[in-house]
């Protein structure tokens, strides 16, 4: 007598044979992303949106792996990073090394995309966290994520495989900062070309004019800026600005080097707002941040938007 063996099959399998169909089950397409940073080396490897590198330890990344899982072998995921000293680099994929390590250079900017495949069902998505900006907007398809020309190290990067016909994981606005501005369009230190700004401090009354992204005021003697000015040299267009002022809010928008604000009144400024006209307006971003009483240096804004505080009785200084 022969023996009976007995074998069991998963019923789908079984179905599916019986009816002599065979298949193939995907596997969910993925993203795995290492950062190396600075103390630590390289990390252990994170996936689909979740932060490679760190927050709140002012760490700088300075190289990064991505790789695609779940994907067929002719989908590949390229990207190229903007390193301090360097500029952008060449661009990589798939798991190579994007970036220095044993140089102590920081990541400043990335760039990533797909091809093959994946790149007609699928966008990737990533954005990063900036010292001094914190997580910015998330940019795709080669977008530039992060900035140049601030001397701004990426502490930590988020990156996410999304299917053409959903939405992104989040706010897509301002993904980069990229300072082709006036404060640093190369022009010389001693050149007055861009914008020229003038604080009125306490006790200390109107300082010499600076340019070009110099600091007005000062900074750790706890003296508020009562007034400011400001004026475009040598460019299409003007500034104009205004400031909030305590216990009077805000005043009426001026510029072309009027001072805006209350000299020797024991007012200080909390909050201001800048922005262009003419034709330098549709060339050019205006970035300004305020050294504010007990809090320090604050986050960048842009044109026009609010710089400050308000309603906190902190001084701009």
């Amino acid at each position: 007598m022969k023996k009976l063996t007995l074998k069991i099959i998963p019923i789908l399998s079984l179905l599916l044979l019986c009816f002599g169909i065979t298949t193939t089950f995907a596997a969910n397409e993925s993203v795995t992303y290492q950062g190396h940073v600075e103390d630590y080396g390289w990390m252990d490897y994170v996936k689909d949106g979740a932060p490679a590198g760190t927050t709140g330890e002012a760490k700088r990344v300075e190289a990064l792996r991505i790789n695609l899982t779940g994907v067929s072998e002719d989908s590949h995921i390229v990207y190229s990073p903007h390193v301090e000293d360097y500029g952008w680099m060449d661009y990589v994929q798939d798991d190579q090394v994007a970036g220095t390590t044993g140089e102590s250079k920081r990541v400043e900017a990335f760039k990533i995309y797909l091809t093959g495949p994946v790149s007609q069902t699928h966008d990737v998505y990533y954005r990063c966290h900036v010292s001094d900006f914190g997580w910015l907007g998330w940019a795709k398809n080669d977008q530039v994520a992060g900035t140049s020309g601030y001397a701004k190290r990426m502490e930590a990067i988020e990156i996410r495989l999304v299917p053409k016909d959903q939405p992104a994981p989040g706010p897509t606005g301002n993904p980069a900062m990229e300072k082709a501005s006036i404060d640093s369009h190369n022009y010389g230190t001693n050149d007055t070309t861009g914008v020229s700004t003038s604080a009125y401090v306490t006790t200390l009354g109107w300082q010499d004019p600076v340019v070009n992204g110099t600091t007005s005021g000062t900074e750790g003697q706890s003296l508020p800026v009562e007034a400011i000015k400001a004026q475009i040299n040598n460019l299409d267009g003007d500034i104009i600005y205004n400031t909030y002022l305590r216990n009077y809010g805000w005043q009426t928008m001026t510029g072309s080097n009027q001072p805006s604000g209350i000299t020797d009144s024991d007012i200080h400024i909390e909050a201001l707002q800048f922005g262009l006209t003419g034709n330098i307006a549709n060339q050019y971003n205006l970035f300004y941040r305020t050294h504010v009483a007990n809090i320090g240096w604050m986050g960048w804004a842009k044109n026009g938007e609010v710089a400050g505080t308000s309603g906190y009785d902190l001084p701009v200084e």
